[in-house]
């Protein structure tokens, strides 16, 4: 899937949150791209941070710089693809474990020097947060033992979306 994070409406309000916010559901091993803006009109950092930061567009200490969008080339759009996997390949990547939910924010409000503010910005002006809820994997057979003692495993149902895709 591919959404572009400041076009929110392609994303379902949040209903459980007082404020209006954007939500999606994924599967382990489903990936997103964030497509940056293309244009100088819109420079931001965003951010992945606590559900606490979430609702108060603030950064804490466990905020972690997520993706900068600045528009150095501004002919060539800049994406960011995630994998939401429960481990990362490379040293503090960021990882994804289901069940849990995982926040973006950017508190730039949108100017260079707006770009590492800490505080409201583009999350307090344009509502620019994103909850991404990890799902658990989809039960599925497992094997199972006979009575003579040898392994036997049971028929499982589809399971594409748990094997990540080869294709480019």
């Amino acid at each position: 899937m591919v959404y572009s994070f400041t076009n929110r409406s392609n994303f379902p309000k949040n209903e459980e949150i007082n404020v209006e916010a954007a939500y999606i559901k994924v599967y382990p091993m489903d990936t997103m791209n964030i497509i940056c803006p293309s244009n100088n009109n819109e420079i931001l950092t965003i951010y992945q941070v606590s559900d606490l930061s979430f609702m108060n567009c603030e950064l804490d200490g466990r905020s972690q710089i997520f993706l900068i969008c600045n528009s150095s080339n501004y002919h060539q759009p800049s994406s960011h693809r995630i994998v939401f996997r429960p481990f990362s390949p490379l040293p503090n990547g960021f990882e994804y474990q289901p069940g849990r939910s995982y926040y973006l924010i950017s508190t730039s409000n949108g100017t260079y020097e707006g770009m590492n503010n800490t505080r409201h910005g583009l999350c307090l002006l344009k509502n620019m947060r994103l909850r991404i809820d990890i799902q658990p994997y989809e039960p599925f057979n497992s094997p199972t033992l006979y009575k003579n003692g040898k392994f036997h495993c049971s028929r499982m149902t589809d399971k594409k979306s748990m094997v990540p895709s080869l294709k480019p």
